[in-house]
Order: structure tokens, then C-alpha cells, then sequence
């Protein structure tokens, strides 16, 4: 006789849509598996840091579900997404902020090319990333390290 044992992998996608049924942390992170969940435990360390910092899940919409949504004072910093096998990360700047984090050294070209491929006629860039390993994971978070001093603080 086979004894069968259900085992929770986490919530589904489409759980994650629904606003009454707030996942934990720990599904959220068990949902994109071992390897988005090292690279998200990753990324939280590096901006950890961050004075004000405040993580929080936040339910942004019947689309994208609950994120991992990232704030200093009143300004959304990024948000995140984690899906099975994938972690991403959206990060909306103003034109001033677009100029001053292009500027810096610190932030890799590929990471200004992509906020400069997103960028609007008003001077606006809303930039979505595709994580896959821990360098896109450091530039990412260095990006927001660097925005975070931009930020002020309430």
C-alpha cells in the first residue's frame, strides 16, 4: 500500500491574486523555488541596510497579485515579484532621480541602460529587471542603495 502525502509547495499564482488570502513570507519565498529564494534572501540583506527601509507585502492589484513592496518615508522604493523559477523588480524614477543615479559610477551600464530604454519624453523611467543571479542581484541593489540617498527621509 502507497501512502500518498500532500505536500505545500506554497501558493499557486493565482492565489497570490486574490486580496483576502494574504500569503506569509515564507510562501511567497517558497514559491520561486530554492534559487529565487536565495537570490530574494540575497537581495533583502544587501538593502537591509538602508535607513527608513520599511518591506512590507502589499497587494497591488488583481495582476500582479501581492509584492514584496519596499519603502524610505512616503516613496516606494521597488517592488517585487517573485513567480515560480523567477524573481523580478520594478522600480519607478522621477526625472531628477533618473539623472542623478545615470550619473554615478556605482551603477552598472547594463542597469542605466535599462533605466534609459524605460525612460519617458517627461524624463521618467519606470524600469522592470529580471534577476537571474546574484551579480544582477548586487547591481540591483545597488541602484536602490543609491536611490535611497536620493529619498528624503519624513
Amino acid at each position: 500500500m502507497i501512502n500518498r502525502v500532500a505536500i505545500d509547495l506554497g501558493p499557486a499564482p493565482d492565489r497570490l491574486r486574490n486580496p483576502e488570502a494574504k500569503p506569509t513570507w515564507a510562501q511567497l519565498s517558497r514559491l520561486g523555488g530554492d534559487r529565487v529564494a536565495i537570490l530574494f534572501e540575497d537581495l533583502r540583506k544587501r538593502i537591509g541596510a538602508i535607513d527608513g527601509l520599511v518591506e512590507d507585502l502589499h497587494f497591488a492589484g488583481r495582476e500582479e497579485g501581492w509584492v514584496p513592496r519596499y519603502t524610505v518615508g512616503r516613496r516606494e522604493l521597488f517592488r517585487a515579484r517573485i513567480l515560480p523559477g523567477t524573481l523580478e523588480a520594478t522600480v519607478r524614477l522621477g526625472a531628477s532621480e533618473f539623472a542623478a543615479l545615470v550619473a554615478l559610477r556605482s551603477v552598472r551600464a547594463a542597469t542605466k541602460s535599462a533605466l534609459e530604454s524605460n525612460r519617458s519624453s517627461e524624463g521618467e523611467s519606470h524600469a522592470h529587471f529580471i534577476l537571474k543571479n546574484v551579480s544582477d542581484v548586487c547591481s540591483f541593489s545597488r541602484l536602490i542603495v543609491a536611490l535611497s540617498g536620493l529619498v528624503e527621509k519624513d
